[in-house]
């Protein structure tokens, strides 16, 4: 190896030789290795093959890697492999991302980045497909009301939550939250639980609650015979698209919340599907009628008939 090349292996820690040797630590750190596996990973992860080799040569000679005479296993020297650190673009990113209102009520700040200029503003992007009726995350009771139900799913702990219904009617009901979602397109959070059994005529349902409308929330901590179904009423949903007018690219981004797969079974002829909650019929129902004639339901059934329905009653009032 010549000496420039020599002395140029491990002259940026962000390059593929330092990021080998981190990689190489790291699975030496869960049992010894043998020659042909520090091969295959220094060949995994560097791409120049003269690189490579001249990797391998070179491991021998360093302090933190040594081979057994007896056994030619390799073992590592190093007793805490050290975290690398970020670099500039990376700490500009983090600060960007920081400066989401979304990110503090979470309990994630930029301690740390103070003086790091972000690497782009809040302004930067314009959503042209996002409502501009968001929430409002920086509201004390949105915050506080968010804060008790990620305590109740961290814990396992039911809550008793009051709000508001779309049709002005306040509720109170007690349940066991389960998961937090993000709408992209709406820009809001909510909450998704199980109701509780407190009696027994009580029945157990799944709750969706979007946080905005709460206008209070307790965790529960006492004692109580409670019984709830953590699981979601998941459906699938089956669609056939026809790819005109861009229908592809604005209905995935339409369902971009739910998991989706998508299938080309013919020249600008799509299928996709898509997983949702029971809950959510309303809205698929909603989303698949905006795309008018691109959009084919194929499953399930019910929801080709309430499609169905719909599409009657326009023709009827025309």
């Amino acid at each position: 190896m010549s000496e420039k090349r020599n002395s140029a292996i491990f002259s940026e820690i962000y390059g593929e030789s330092f990021k080998t040797m981190h990689r190489l630590l790291n699975e030496l750190e869960n049992g010894s290795l043998n020659a042909k596996e520090i091969r295959d990973i220094v060949y995994r992860n560097i791409q120049d093959p003269i690189m490579a080799e001249e990797f391998i040569k070179k491991i021998k000679d360093w302090d933190i890697v040594y081979r057994d005479n007896e056994s030619g296993l390799f073992s590592s020297e190093v007793s805490m492999l050290p975290d690398l650190p970020l670099t500039n673009i990376e700490k500009r990113w983090m600060k960007a991302i920081f400066n989401d209102p979304k990110m503090s009520i979470f309990g994630l700040t930029d301690s740390g980045l103070e003086d790091v200029e972000p690497l782009y503003q809040q302004d930067t992007f314009v959503y042209y497909d996002m409502n501009g009726d968001g929430d409002n995350f920086g509201d004390k009771t949105y915050r506080q009301a968010l804060q008790n139900v990620m305590y109740g799913i961290e814990f396992a702990l039911p809550i008793k939550v009051t709000y508001t219904t779309r049709g002005g009617k306040s509720i109170t009901v007690m349940c066991m939250p389960r998961d937090i979602e993000f709408s992209q397109k709406d820009n809001k959070l909510r909450v998704l639980a199980s109701s509780v059994k407190e009696k027994e005529t009580d029945t157990v349902q799944e709750v969706i609650i979007n946080v905005d409308s709460i206008a209070s929330c307790e965790v529960y901590k006492g004692k109580a015979n409670i019984e709830y179904n953590i699981e979601p009423d998941l459906c699938n949903l089956i669609i056939r698209i026809k790819d005109e007018r861009n229908a592809l690219e604005r209905i995935t981004l339409s369902f971009s919340g739910f998991e989706k797969q998508v299938d080309m079974i013919g020249d600008n002829l799509y299928e996709m599907q898509v997983v949702y909650n029971k809950n959510d019929e309303l809205e698929m129902l909603i989303r698949i009628l905006s795309f008018g004639p691109l959009v084919e339901i194929l499953k399930p059934s019910e929801l080709r008939q309430m499609i169905k329905e719909r599409i009657e009653k326009q023709i009827d009032k025309t």
